[in-house]
C-alpha cells in the first residue's frame, strides 16, 4: 500500500539567490585575505532560518528564468534594482524535520548567482517583503553578523574568487 506522503511526490524548491558585491572605495592593496568588497545580506523574516543573514533570494515562479528571478527576488528584499546577474554556483538547503520525526521539512536547490558593481552604486538596501533587516557587510566582517545560514561563507568565497575574472560584473 502506498503511503499518502508518497503519492503527494515530494520534490525539491528550485530556488536563487543573488550574491551581489559592491567595490570598497579604497581598495586595500597587496593584502593576502583581504576582500576588496562589501556584500549585502539580509536577515530573513520567515522559516527556515528566520533570523539568520543571508543572501537575498527566494523560489522561482513558474515559467521564471534563474536570471530573472534573482533579479526580482533582490528587488523584492531589498528595493535594490540590476540589470543582470550571473550564475556561478549551486548549493542545497536540506532542513530535516525535527528529532524524532522521519523525513524533510524544506529541501531547496539554490542557484546563486552574482552581480559585482563599483562602489559609486549608491542604492541603499530597504527591507521588504520577507526580510527583517538589508545591509552592505564589508566582506572581511561577514562574521559580525549572527547567525548565518549554512554555507554562505563558502559561497562567498566562491563568489570573490569569480570576481577576480569579472564574472557579474555590470
Amino acid at each position: 500500500m502506498i503511503s499518502n506522503l508518497a503519492k503527494k511526490a515530494v520534490k525539491p524548491t528550485p530556488a536563487v539567490a543573488v550574491v551581489l558585491l559592491r567595490e570598497l572605495k579604497s581598495k586595500i592593496v597587496s593584502m593576502p585575505g583581504h576582500s576588496d568588497y562589501e556584500v549585502l545580506l539580509v536577515q530573513r523574516g520567515k522559516e527556515p532560518n528566520k533570523g539568520a543573514w543571508s543572501f537575498p533570494g527566494g523560489s522561482l515562479e513558474l515559467g521564471e528564468t534563474v536570471v530573472e528571478g534573482a533579479i526580482r527576488e533582490l528587488k523584492e528584499e531589498t528595493g535594490v534594482r540590476l540589470d543582470s546577474v550571473e550564475p556561478f554556483h549551486a548549493t542545497d538547503a536540506i532542513i530535516p524535520k525535527p528529532s524524532g520525526e522521519s523525513g524533510w521539512v524544506f529541501h531547496y536547490c539554490i542557484v546563486q548567482c552574482m552581480g559585482i558593481v563599483k562602489h559609486t552604486f549608491k542604492a541603499e538596501p530597504v527591507a521588504a517583503d520577507d526580510a527583517m533587516d538589508a545591509q552592505w557587510v564589508r566582506c572581511d566582517d561577514i562574521e559580525s553578523k549572527s547567525p548565518l545560514v549554512p554555507l554562505i561563507k563558502g559561497t562567498l568565497q566562491k563568489a570573490i574568487k569569480c570576481a577576480a575574472f569579472d564574472i557579474g560584473k555590470q
